[in-house]
């Protein structure tokens, strides 16, 4: 999931008991949880069998995550607005596109 502070919160939805192991008072707890834009994240996409997170962000970003680690590989500047979505070529995870907030619509990067 996405925040609007920024932060990526990584949950396992499908087994609810894992979730909340390790706690004592029966709260969850998050499988990851870390800060990587200044701004919304309005998209995120997994790649490279997982290792690999993009995050569209409002700051006209798109960070690059190393999942194990939750540490950023690179960021992606150069947008005119907020990054809407981002989506990584199938064939080809390094290389990926982009939607931004434009006028009324997305247009594609």
């Amino acid at each position: 999931m996405g925040g609007e502070e920024g932060y990526v919160t990584i949950v396992a939805t499908g087994d609810v008991v894992a979730l909340k192991r390790g706690t004592t008072d029966g709260s969850w707890r998050p499988r990851a949880h870390w800060h990587c834009h200044r701004n919304s994240i309005f998209d995120l996409a997994w790649a490279k069998n997982d290792s690999v997170m993009y995050t569209a962000s409002g700051h006209q970003q798109v960070g690059i995550w190393d999942t194990s680690t939750a540490r950023g590989v690179a960021v992606t500047e150069g947008h005119e607005g907020s990054v809407k979505s981002v989506s990584p070529l199938p064939l080809c995870e390094d290389i990926f596109a982009t939607g931004k907030h434009y006028g009324a619509g997305l247009t594609a990067h």
